[in-house]
């Protein structure tokens, strides 16, 4: 079983090529193409392939799309320009026109306008609920319930939701369950552990930790960044390599602080 800080060290050093110890920046958008065809048709069509384009995938955000699916202990993750750009392409990846979302009272305010405004624009219904009762979600749930999304300690009222139930209740319904762990963070709290189908984070805050870079990650089974991945193509939420490198930055630096402050 590895350690946090084994993992800060040695995940996805796979897409550091150098033998630079400080983890390089790719600051490219384009990269020369492949004389071998097939090597090319690769690079152009394999998902979040680091050195295709960089709307396709990037070295430095590959490395840090590791490591955070390593903290929330998922197959993989997607590093994307802010926290509401991992939000609202993780639930554009699950929801069409026609589903149905149940999601909490207290949420995010980015979040709550998204689900407000946003997705009854193009026909998803959304339902919130208070999240302290576990009953109202379950009432909640319609034939056409695609998701139910929850956010705990919510932003700012650092109310709670039970994730143990959420995940149970997915499951029992074969619905997605998708949780926000900004708040709490993988140091905290571990979502997949209960049976949460998605984590997502705003990097901004806690993983970042030093308010200079926006950034949102999406983490989850391959299947399903692939999905996030192909979303990410066509709505243009890419994260800069310099932010993914700050964002390295931070996550070594404040995983180490929580440890210390858990000490």
């Amino acid at each position: 079983m590895s350690h946090i800080e084994t993992d800060l060290i040695h995940k996805g050093k796979e897409f550091n090529e150098s033998k630079a110890v400080v983890t390089p920046i790719y600051q490219t958008s384009t990269y020369f193409a492949d004389e071998d065809l097939k090597e090319y048709i690769v690079a152009a069509t394999e998902t979040k392939h680091p050195n295709f384009y960089h709307r396709h995938g990037n070295p430095t955000n590959s490395q840090a799309a590791s490591i955070v699916a390593s903290l929330e202990k998922t197959e993989d993750a997607l590093v994307l320009a802010t926290g509401m750009a991992a939000i609202s392409t993780a639930i554009l990846s699950v929801v069409k026109a026609g589903d149905h979302v149940v999601t909490q009272n207290s949420l995010y305010s980015g979040a709550m306008l998204f689900f407000k405004e946003f997705l009854s624009d193009y026909g998803v219904e959304v339902t919130h609920v208070d999240q302290k009762d576990n009953q109202a979600f379950e009432k909640a749930l319609r034939p056409n319930t695609k998701l139910i999304y929850v956010e705990t300690p919510s932003n700012p009222n650092l109310d709670i939701t039970d994730l143990q139930f959420i995940a149970d209740l997915g499951k029992k319904h074969k619905i997605t369950t998708m949780a926000d762990n900004t708040f709490a963070s993988p140091i905290n709290q571990s979502p997949k552990d209960l049976g949460i189908d998605v984590i997502i984070h705003s990097a901004t805050k806690y993983l970042g930790g030093h308010s200079d870079l926006t950034a949102g990650v999406v983490c989850g089974t391959k299947d399903f960044i692939e999905k996030v991945w192909r979303r990410s193509l066509v709505l243009g939420g890419s994260l800069s390599p310099f932010d993914s490198w700050l964002l390295l930055r931070g996550l070594e630096n404040t995983i180490h602080a929580g440890k210390t402050d858990q000490q």
